[in-house]
């Protein structure tokens, strides 16, 4: 492993232990979460583990994937209110994000994106792909649950204005 890799490693390992430590300290201080189901898909069990548990810990129902086709057919079955895709930005999670949005019974899903991966255009390209928000890592975990309520939150109210629109 390159130096760079070696200190990306021990960064990726410091942020899932302050994820760990962060979700477990805001959920004794506010309560448990809004009880979200959180679909979350990443093909690196190392990522995508980390994120499940701090999200169970906050009280969200979690369910993980660690391949977004498994993921998109369960989530046909099952809607969620949130994505969580941990990808590096690889077209599979991009059209990953553009199916969700086209599919019309999970187009209204909150979609929340994080990559290790920093390319000026990835923000952009996320947002394009249907994202509703994005962070590269390492991403404060108490931010990432409050944009995954935030991003729920908003496609709630948008889904009321346009049943009420005539």
């Amino acid at each position: 492993m390159n130096r760079g890799g070696a200190a990306q490693g021990l960064a990726v390992d410091s942020l899932l232990d302050s994820l760990r430590k962060e979700v477990a300290q805001s959920v004794a201080a506010r309560g448990a979460d809004m009880g979200l189901r959180v679909v979350i898909v990443d093909g690196v069990v190392d990522e995508r583990e980390p994120y499940a548990e701090a999200l169970a810990n906050a009280g969200c129902r979690v369910e993980a994937f660690d391949d977004v086709d498994i993921a998109f057919v369960a989530m046909r079955k099952n809607p969620p209110d949130a994505v969580l895709t941990g990808a590096a930005l690889t077209m599979d999670a991009l059209k990953f994000a553009q199916a969700i949005r086209e599919e019309p019974q999970l187009c209204q899903v909150a979609i929340v994106m994080v990559s290790a991966q920093i390319r000026k255009k990835a923000r952009a390209e996320a947002r394009m792909a249907g994202a509703d928000a994005f962070f590269f890592l390492p991403a404060p975990p108490q931010e990432i649950v409050r944009t995954l309520r935030r991003a729920v939150s908003l496609r709630e109210k948008r889904r009321r204005v346009e049943h009420r629109a005539p």
